[in-house]
């Protein structure tokens, strides 16, 4: 069999794409090192030592929320890598700017009451945990059981007297 031979325009152009090729990597390399993403200087058992749940109900915020809804997130691999990283950020912040579980005690009872409300709503209209986060953590999706704990734990705050 036999090549075929390439012009010098086709070895030309064959390298003018390796080296843009070459470029975006470098690119995409050198923003990951200088977007790099800080986590939290406290290890996430401490963490969980603030949150005030019942047990049951900690377990679950472990499992599907705290990841976006606490400062002690775990940054995958993945979470390092430019653009990634931009997307991660902001979206964990505007969780915890939404709702932060480590804040819960400063809330008002008006918050907290607002709050659980707007945590089964979420659930039940297949919100929470989001889609795109389950997609990479399976492990988080909400089973039948969590739902229904979560459920009764707002219930029990909704008709608790202040």
């Amino acid at each position: 069999m036999k090549l075929p031979i390439q012009s010098k325009n086709d070895t030309l152009h064959l390298m003018k794409k390796i080296l843009i090729l070459l470029s975006a990597a470098l690119v995409c390399a050198l923003s990951s090192y200088f977007t790099r993403w800080e986590s939290s200087s406290v290890a996430p058992l401490e963490a969980k030592s603030e949150l005030v749940f019942p047990v049951k109900i900690n377990r679950i915020l472990d499992k599907s929320c705290n990841d976006c809804h606490t400062p002690y997130t775990k940054i995958p691999l993945y979470g390092h890598i430019f653009p990634i990283t931009l997307y991660l950020q902001d979206h964990v912040e505007e969780a915890q700017t939404e709702l932060n579980f480590v804040k819960w005690n400063e809330f008002t009872r008006k918050r907290k009451l607002r709050k659980t409300e707007e945590i089964i709503e979420q659930i039940d209209n297949g919100e929470m945990p989001p889609k795109s986060y389950l997609l990479l953590h399976p492990d988080s999706k909400l089973s039948t059981e969590d739902i229904s704990e979560l459920k009764k734990w707002s219930e029990k705050i909704l008709n608790e007297d202040e």
